[in-house]
C-alpha cells in the first residue's frame, strides 16, 4: 500500500445545464487530493477551488458593472482504479461523491445608492475522471479529464442570489503526485 498526495490545476469548461452555462464561462481550477493505492484499487479524498468566471450577462448586464463574483469549493471521496501500462506510465480512473458549495456576491452603485449582497448554497456532487501519470523519479506528472456534476436548488427570492442548476463541466487538469 502506498500513499499519494496530488496537486492539480487546470480549467473548468461549463457544458450544462442552461441555467449554469448562462452564468459561468471557462474558469480556473485548483485541487489537492490525498489517497492510497493498493494494487489496482485506489481511494482518494479531494478538495478543489474554482474561481468562477461569470458571463457578461451576469457580471455586466446591459454594460452595467455589477461587481459580481462567484466561487465553488467541492469536497469528494473517490474510489479508483490504477493500472501500469509500462514501468513509467500509469492509467488511472476514479469516481467520487460528496458536497459542492457555491458562493456568489455583488456590489454596485445605482443613482448614488450602494447595493451589496452575498449568499451561498451547499449541494451534492459527483465526479468521473481519469488520466495518465508518468513516473519522473519520486514524482508522477500527468493530466486528467474529469466530468464533475453539482446540483443546487435554491431559487432567487426577494432579490437574493439564486443557485438553481445541475452543473455539468469538463475539467482539463495537469498536476503532480508525490508519495506520502
Amino acid at each position: 500500500m502506498s500513499g499519494l498526495l496530488a496537486f492539480v490545476l487546470g480549467a473548468q469548461l461549463p457544458l450544462g445545464d442552461d441555467n449554469w452555462t448562462k452564468e459561468v464561462d471557462v474558469s480556473p481550477k485548483l485541487g489537492v487530493r490525498a489517497g492510497v493505492v493498493q494494487g489496482a484499487l485506489a481511494g482518494w479524498v479531494s478538495a478543489d477551488y474554482t474561481f468562477e468566471q461569470l458571463t457578461p450577462q451576469v457580471s455586466k448586464p446591459a454594460g452595467f458593472d455589477t461587481g459580481a463574483s462567484a466561487y465553488r469549493v467541492r469536497m469528494l471521496a473517490h474510489i479508483g482504479f490504477e493500472h501500469p501500462i509500462n514501468p513509467k506510465l500509469t492509467v488511472a480512473a476514479r469516481f467520487g461523491a460528496g458536497i459542492d458549495y457555491q458562493h456568489g456576491s455583488y456590489d454596485y452603485t445605482l443613482l448614488g445608492t450602494r447595493f451589496t449582497g452575498s449568499d451561498g448554497d451547499t449541494g451534492y456532487a459527483f465526479e468521473f475522471g481519469g488520466g495518465l501519470w508518468w513516473d519522473a523519479g519520486n514524482v508522477q506528472v500527468g493530466g486528467e479529464l474529469a466530468v464533475p456534476i453539482g446540483h443546487h436548488s435554491k431559487p432567487s427570492m426577494n432579490g437574493s442570489i439564486g443557485f438553481d442548476w445541475t452543473s455539468y463541466d469538463l475539467d482539463i487538469l495537469v498536476g503532480a503526485r508525490v508519495p506520502l
